[in-house]
This record gives C-alpha cells, structure tokens and sequence, in this order.
C-alpha cells in the first residue's frame, strides 16, 4: 500500500472490472465531502508536473516544487482555463438593459 497526498492507495499488476471503481467513483461525484463536489477543480498533468485550477487558485507544479497564486476574478479564471485547459467559457447571458423586469 502506498500513501498519496494522505490517502492510502493499492497499487498492483492485476486487471480489475470497472466495477470495482464504482464505489469511490459515486463518493467523488456526489459525496459532500468530496473536494470535487465543493468547488470548480480543473487538473491536468504536464511533462514537468501538474496545473490546477481549484476555484480562483492556480497551481503550477514542476519537479516536486508547487507554485500557487490567487486570480483576480472570473476574468482571470477564464483566462486561465483557456490557456492552460484549452477551454473557453461561454459568456453569461446578460438582460438587455431596457428589458422588463417583473418580481411576483
């Protein structure tokens, strides 16, 4: 058993069904204790290491060291995640400025 930013991992040679990963798979889509069910998380690795996007924090590593700067806001974050990620976010639609509005 190997442990992996805390979490204990079994590592081995033999094939597994995929429905073995069914459980801890559920747990980290729905479970509110999941870090990926309490925030926006973009990770993917580089050739030297790891960029995340965890809410407005970005985190660069490379050879071991880790490297996090705050974003300056929703501009930033979606600069961030189209130039590191290759997504880009479709403007949020906005009501016309003479639009109605109606409260019930």
């Amino acid at each position: 058993m190997t442990f992996l930013h805390g979490c204990a991992n079994r590592f081995g040679l033999e094939p597994h069904p995929y429905a073995d990963y069914a459980e801890m798979c559920r747990f980290h889509q729905t479970s509110p204790e999941s870090h990926f069910t309490r925030g926006r998380v973009c990770s993917r690795l580089t050739p030297e290491g790891r960029v995340t996007l965890s809410g407005l924090r970005l985190i660069k590593t490379k050879g071991g060291a880790k490297v996090e700067s705050e974003l300056g806001g929703e501009e930033e974050y979606e600069a961030a995640l189209l130039e590191h990620f290759g997504v880009s976010m479709p403007r949020r639609a906005q009501p016309h400025p003479e639009a109605e509005v109606r409260v019930r």
